[in-house]
């Protein structure tokens, strides 16, 4: 019975420690704007004992990795959502714009995966083109996609004059 509660007790010990980590930009809840050219992310680190972490970007069903091995000591990292937001259109997709996305520190210490995994807050999305409403269900286009079309229609209304 002993070792049980050791072992229990064991395994909650990353977990408390990484409570000193926490996510402190972008400020949750807010928006994350997935055609920005960057977005800051940062942390305090409090007496954090592990070195290193690795940054991923979740929602619901997928998790894309932005860094590994990044030293928790720089408090920062600037995100360029290009590359996941590519991906992400590449399946097509579907976002939803209610507040359910988040990054994810998993850290470690060097030439190791073992450790504690924190998350940010929540956030919602926009500027990508599949995203759909909570409240509706429905895809809302991009702007970019309505002045597309809206250019389209005044050149064919031209064309017929």
């Amino acid at each position: 019975m002993l070792s049980h509660r050791l072992c229990i007790l064991a395994l909650s010990i990353p977990a408390i420690l990484a409570q000193n980590f926490n996510f402190t930009l972008p400020v949750a809840p807010s928006t994350l704007n997935l055609s920005a050219s960057a977005i800051d992310i940062s942390w305090n680190r409090g007496i954090d004992p592990y070195t290193e972490a690795d940054l991923a970007f979740t929602g619901p069903g997928f998790s894309y990795p932005l860094v590994k091995n990044l030293s928790i000591s720089t408090n920062h990292y600037t995100w360029d959502p290009y590359n996941v937001s590519q991906a992400l259109q590449q399946g097509k997709t579907q976002l939803n714009d209610a507040t359910i996305y988040q990054f994810q520190a998993m850290m470690h210490n060097a030439n190791t995966t073992a450790g504690a995994t924190v998350v940010s807050g929540e956030y919602s999305v926009d500027g990508y083109p599949y995203l759909s409403s909570a409240e509706a269900g429905a895809v809302r286009p991009s702007w970019a996609g309505l002045g597309m079309a809206a250019l389209g229609m005044m050149m064919a209304a031209a064309m017929s004059c």
